[in-house]
Order: C-alpha cells, then structure tokens, then sequence
C-alpha cells in the first residue's frame, strides 16, 4: 500500500521483529511512539501504545472526533487476537483497561479487521462499523481467554 499510496509506513519499534519477518526488504520509514501526536487528513491522532496482540501493537486516538481506532487490541464484544506465539491475554487485557477504559465514555471505538471483514458476509456497509460503542467500565468479562483462529 505504501508504494501505492506514497504513505510512509510507521511503526512502534517493538513490533520491528515481527515486521523485519515479513518485509525483509522494506525497514519502516518512521517510528510511533506512546503519546505522539501524528496528523492524517487533517486529524490528530494520538498514539497509545497496547501491547498483547503484539509487543508494539497502537491504537490511535482521535480526541477532535472522539474516535479511537483499536486495530487488533480490541474487537466488537471483546480483547482483540492473543492466540499468536507473540501474542499475550494478560497483556492486551492491561492495555484495554490502562488505556482504552480512561478515554471518555462517549468515544466511538471504531474495532479491528475481524469486524470489518464480516460486512462482505453480512450485508452491512463499512459505514455500519463505526456505530458508537460506549466503553465498559469493567474487563471482568474477558476473563476467559479467547483465542483466535
């Protein structure tokens, strides 16, 4: 998409392991890190680190539209993917709860790529994905690992 696109590819540098396996030929042109604020079309997002999908697993928070977009921290009804050898429960677990549950109520938390790949099954536009969410006020109901396939 990057060589499409001209986008520069950005990454947490605890995902470089990962990412150096399967784009030997590409190093990342930038790094993220927690708390950094990069602008997308005009949007400042913020960059929260949560690791447990991966050790350098983001989300990006977008504080003027009051939006956070999760990626595979966290899908619709739970954690987000930790059935990997580099992937951690108790981790994302953390991460939802340290920093996801601490944004306001009211933000809409836009899921990963698992929710976004149903609407071609079930009929429902992209446009559907992005409903609000209210944020729970509690983890106890991830307290049973979920793995992915």
């Amino acid at each position: 998409m990057a060589a499409a696109t001209g986008a520069p590819v950005l990454l947490h540098p605890d995902d470089l392991p990962l990412w150096t396996l399967t784009h030997p030929e590409r190093l990342p042109d930038g790094d993220l890190a927690d708390g950094q604020t990069i602008e997308i079309a005009g949007t400042a997002l913020t960059v929260l680190h949560t690791p447990g999908h991966a050790p350098g697993a983001v989300c990006l928070y977008a504080p003027g539209l009051g939006t956070v977009f999760t990626g595979d921290t966290l899908f619709a009804g739970g954690p987000g993917a930790t059935g990997r050898s580099y992937s951690d429960f108790p981790t994302i677990i953390r991460s939802i709860s340290g920093r996801l549950l601490g944004l306001p109520p009211e933000t809409t938390v836009r899921t990963g790529p698992r929710r976004c790949h149903d609407h071609r099954r079930r009929g429902t536009t992209p446009a559907d994905l992005g409903r609000p969410r209210p944020l729970r006020a509690s983890t106890d109901e991830f307290a049973t690992p979920r793995r992915s396939t």
